[in-house]
């Protein structure tokens, strides 16, 4: 167009409410100029009309456009969902269904929506208008009883059924092959409520320790990582070297009980964690002959799988030669202590540890003499736990328990790689509670008639009986405890000559020159490891003299040899005595070799095999003592005429 004074500007308007719909008007802004305006004003107004609509409908064509549902039009849609549409995006998958099912299909589509969740793949969601919807979902329901159909394959049946003329006459293969389509439930949009985080629990404690730390302010952080490493529950520490105007001895998650460092007496301390309950018993006065600093007793509640309370005691004996009388008056107090809580409760579980500072050879013996009532924990490995800069290393820390709490108890070790004084922990950790109530082999004594005429006088003469020498009895409850002290006092003094000594599993007795070659092994391998530590404590180039690792090595093959020959000699040797025996119909003596063979527990156990009722040969203990109770128990209700319950045949017996 040409005019004075005028000029065409394209303006664009967006619909607001749709959003997807582009309406490109064209208008005529003409410049103020009134004359050319007046003259040009109807051939300007029809040419602007006739471009205006051409443009329109040029625009369009080439862009079709389609109104999207409002919220309220989806209600009365039905919905669908199609699955394995992968990452494709709403534009892709309307192109795609308008490609391959024409424009008609489109127009029945109300809305496309795609749809993501946590936990599963993405999907597409439609919305159908119409009669379409309608015979869509009921096919659907009825074609997908069992599986899902093709997407395509439901679609073009349907569109057949309501109108012909909407179903495409011929499909490519093209990505809607792989598609699956399904009715919409209410719970494929369900999702779940957040999770609050998981809180792992703590783990449960169940470990007891003994360590002579040798000052803990400067190993407190040593301390920490063995109890959270070993998850113990129970921590007995000695030589803390905290004294009462030190800062308190703590740990984190830990109850202390503590014994401080005074003149005399390094300290010690007791830790509980912190989830058990625990309170401490009143100690004696440290000036008793027992000395109350020694012994530190908590009685500890909640512990796993144990539902009764347990006594720990915490024990620091004082060490060198010149405190042996207070040693053994602090050991005396441990074992009356473990005597009086056992006679209030027969059943308690008491347990004790800490550093005695007594061998455990030693200590065994000396517990031996004493009670039946404190049983040493024998260490997995060796018992070893003290390794001083000088001299040698010694087993000096212990754990002690009741025979109940033995059982729940698992054997201690010693955990040598944890070098935090020149004592290494002792550790144990607690059983199940299905231990509680296991029953101990009952110790079996014997008796030897030779130790007693060797040793008669110091019997008689030994110091133990002085106990009865001022005590008066005159009531019976009096004669019933002297009875039990008496008894105490024969034990010990006939276990400590020798006299008592328990039987069952006793150590193999080797012959003169099998013990000559194993002392020579023995100096052999100590003379290697002494220069072996020389050696590298001077000069890490030099070795060991080849000539001390040879007969180290010929000492250990002539023992080997030694011991396989003795062995042998002594097979030899039972076999012939058990002929022997078999041949002289000694058949007890038969099966308490064979019995002592198989189970090194039953020795001296003299039952011989029995056939019970049935016929059936019982060997084991358990099965002979039933066979014989169901003998006599027949025997005591063989009746079979009744005569037991008639009195007239008892009485003409008497007549």
């Amino acid at each position: 167009m040409s005019g004075t004074g005028t000029r065409l500007l394209p303006t664009f308007w967006l619909n607001a409410s749709w959003g997807n719909r582009l309406i490109m008007k064209l208008d005529l802004m003409s410049a103020p100029s009134n004359e050319v305006l007046v003259a040009n004003d109807t051939v300007v107004g029809d040419v602007e009309r006739a471009e205006n609509n051409k443009a329109y409908r040029r625009y369009a064509h080439n862009h079709p456009t389609k109104e999207l549902a409002t919220p309220t039009d989806l209600g009365a849609c039905a919905q669908f969902i199609i699955f394995n549409t992968k990452s494709m995006s709403v534009r892709k998958t309307w192109h795609e269904l308008r490609t391959t099912l024409g424009d008609e299909f489109c127009a029945a589509v109300a809305k496309i929506k795609h749809v993501t969740h946590l936990n599963c793949h993405p999907r597409m969601d439609m919305w159908l208008r119409g009669d379409i919807g309608g015979t869509f979902a009921r096919l659907l329901r009825a074609r997908t009883k069992y599986r899902t159909h093709g997407f395509r394959e439901q679609l073009i049946e349907t569109l057949t059924k309501t109108n012909p003329d909407m179903a495409p006459k011929a499909i490519g293969l093209r990505v809607m092959s792989s598609w699956r389509i399904a009715v919409w439930q209410p719970w494929q949009d369900w999702e779940p409520p957040e999770k609050a985080p998981k809180v792992s629990p703590r783990p449960v404690n169940s470990g007891i320790l003994t360590l002579n730390i040798n000052g803990f302010q400067k190993k407190k952080e040593l301390v920490q990582d063995v109890l959270q490493t070993n998850r113990i529950a129970v921590c007995a520490l000695q030589e803390t070297l905290v004294a009462p105007t030190h800062f308190p001895l703590r740990i984190d998650g830990y109850n202390s009980f503590v014994s401080p460092w005074v003149e005399g007496f390094r300290g010690q301390a007791l830790l509980i964690d912190l989830s058990l309950p625990a309170y401490e018993i009143p100690r004696a006065k440290p000036d008793t002959p027992s000395g109350g600093r020694y012994v530190i007793h908590v009685k500890v509640s909640g512990l796993r799988d144990i539902k009764r309370p347990v006594h720990f005691l915490a024990a620091y004996l004082p060490s060198g030669g010149n405190f042996r009388l207070e040693r053994k008056f602090a050991l005396q107090s441990i074992v009356d202590r473990f005597d009086h809580i056992l006679e209030k409760d027969p059943g308690a579980l008491v347990v004790c540890l800490g550093d005695l500072n007594i061998d455990h050879e030693t200590l065994d013996r000396r517990l031996k003499r004493k009670t039946n009532n404190v049983i040493r924990l024998p260490p997995v490995g060796s018992p070893l736990s003290r390794f001083p800069i000088w001299g040698t290393a010694k087993a000096i820390d212990h754990i002690l328990a009741s025979p109940q709490a033995y059982n729940l108890l698992r054997k201690p070790r010693v955990i040598r790689s944890d070098c935090i004084s020149d004592h290494r922990p002792l550790i144990s950790h607690i059983r199940s509670s299905k231990y509680e109530h296991r029953i101990l082999p009952a110790k079996v004594w014997r008796t030897d008639a030779k130790m007693i005429r060797r040793f008669s006088e110091q019997i008689a003469n030994d110091n133990c009986w002085g106990v009865f020498q001022d005590m008066e009895i005159t009531e019976y409850a009096e004669l019933s405890e002297a009875a039990v002290l008496f008894s105490k006092v024969t034990h010990q003094v006939t276990t400590h000559f020798g006299v008592k000594t328990q039987s069952g599993y006793q150590k193999t007795k080797l012959p003169r020159k099998l013990k000559n070659l194993q002392k020579k092994c023995a100096r052999y391998g100590k003379e290697v490891a002494k220069e072996q530590e020389e050696v590298l404590s001077a000069s890490p180039r030099i070795g060991v003299s080849e000539l001390l690792i040879t007969k180290h090595k010929r000492a250990k093959t002539q023992l080997n040899k030694a011991k396989k020959e003795w062995q042998r000699r002594e097979k030899e040797k039972l076999y012939s005595q058990i002929s022997d025996d078999y041949v002289a119909h000694d058949h007890k003596n038969v099966w308490s070799r064979l019995r002592a063979q198989v189970d090194t527990k039953l020795r001296g156990n003299n039952l011989q095999p029995v056939h019970n009722k049935a016929g059936e040969l019982k060997v084991d203990m358990e099965g002979i003592f039933d066979a014989i109770a169901e003998h006599y128990r027949a025997l005591a209700h063989d009746d079979p005429n009744g005569i037991s319950q008639n009195p007239e045949h008892w009485d003409v017996w008497h007549k």
